[in-house]
């Protein structure tokens, strides 16, 4: 059972739920939704407060903590208003955080840790820029990212294959699915579509298709539409990621990949492209496969 904000047992919805019951649940989780919103909103006055503090007063003691306590704070700050939907204000916030630690890394006063937190840095700041449309701004920072994590991590690669291995052995291939998006019906539905495309594009369709569709001739049913296909593959991708069957992820994301790259149907605002790359590029990452992700 559930609680609502004031921990009080919110009702369950089940063949014997009530209307009231229903309100209930309803307010109960807008009544979540607004705290944790509130929350939120508290924590980037905090760090705006903190950030003020530290520009103004500093640690006179030690400027090389300062540095990185600002850092870190404007880091936090981002990831805050991020939540808030705020993706301005986060791109601001990184970027100085960015500076910051580069700073400190030409002086030589950073470190392992440094270097992994310019690393984060710049992973927030390539999906924030993707949500901008700032696709080359976007590529960039993934590229410099997964630069600096294959020289912190060299044997991430073989590290990665084993953990899921591991995670897959233990749990099942489908245990991973952690919400209805990335579900195992979901994911069937989006096969069955890819499978159900592929077959108006065999000349042997009219047999599995009898009268249903008009003939293009050579017995091929619709015009191939790569866009169309690299949407499939591309959510495909997304849903093994989370699922956490990330050869199968690769797999999609890749197939997604050399469609977009080939289809003539692409408008040129639309962002599905780009985020199949970023998303490729996040697979290459957890696999510890560095070069290839930039």
């Amino acid at each position: 059972m559930g609680y609502d904000p004031d921990g009080r047992p919110a009702p369950l919805l089940n063949d014997a739920a009530t209307e009231e019951d229903v309100d209930a649940l309803e307010r109960a989780a807008l009544s979540s939704i607004r705290a944790a919103r509130s929350r939120t909103l508290d924590a980037v006055e905090v760090y705006r407060r903190s950030i003020a503090y530290h520009k103004r007063n500093g640690y006179p003691h030690d400027a090389a903590e300062d540095e990185v306590r600002l850092a870190d704070v404007l880091h936090n700050a981002g990831v805050a208003s991020s939540y808030l939907g705020e993706t301005n204000e986060s791109i601001e916030a990184w970027e100085e955080s960015l500076d910051i630690y580069d700073r400190m890394s030409d002086a030589g006063l950073g470190d392992g840790n440094t270097d992994a937190a310019i690393a984060e840095t710049l992973q927030s700041l390539a999906d924030a820029y993707l949500q901008k449309g700032r696709f080359g701004d976007a590529s960039g920072a993934f590229v410099r990212s997964a630069d600096i994590y294959a020289t912190l991590y060299p044997d991430a690669a073989e590290e990665a294959a084993e953990a899921e291995a591991e995670a897959l052995y233990e749990s099942g291939p489908n245990a991973a699915a952690a919400s209805p998006f990335e579900s195992d019906e979901n994911v069937r539905l989006h096969l069955d579509a890819l499978d159900r495309y592929r077959k108006t594009l065999d000349p042997r369709s009219n047999e599995a298709f009898p009268g249903q569709y008009d003939d293009l001739g050579d017995g091929v049913l619709y015009e191939p539409d790569e866009a169309y296909e690299a949407d499939l593959h591309a959510t495909l991708g997304s849903m093994y990621y989370n699922r956490g069957e990330i050869h199968l992820a690769l797999e999609h994301l890749r197939e997604a990949r050399d469609l977009y790259e080939t289809s003539d149907r692409l408008d040129e605002d639309d962002t599905a492209p780009a985020e199949a790359l970023l998303n490729l590029s996040h697979v290459y990452v957890r696999l510890g496969l560095y070069r290839e992700a930039g």
